[in-house]
């Protein structure tokens, strides 16, 4: 049985939980991450500053993978 963390009260009379608060931040910086996204040009994907650096996809890959791992910790509850 999941133990529910004690509401937060915000601004305007909103409830949340620690885990929908989370999310929704979350939220948000996934959407600011995919409007940088937008901005890498496709033929541009296998540049990288220097040699031995990741590549701006395997830059790009590695935010995704973070930001996902992190979504589903918090939506499985495996804090």
């Amino acid at each position: 049985m999941a133990v529910r963390e004690p509401p937060l009260h915000g601004m305007l009379g909103i409830t949340m939980d620690i885990k929908e608060l989370f999310l929704a931040q979350k939220e948000a910086e996934h959407q600011g991450t995919l409007s940088v996204y937008e901005k890498i040009p496709v033929d541009r994907l296998d540049w990288r500053p220097t040699e031995g650096m990741l590549s701006l996809g395997q830059l790009a890959r590695h935010v995704w993978r973070s930001e996902e791992g992190i979504r589903r910790m918090a939506l499985d509850g495996d804090w």
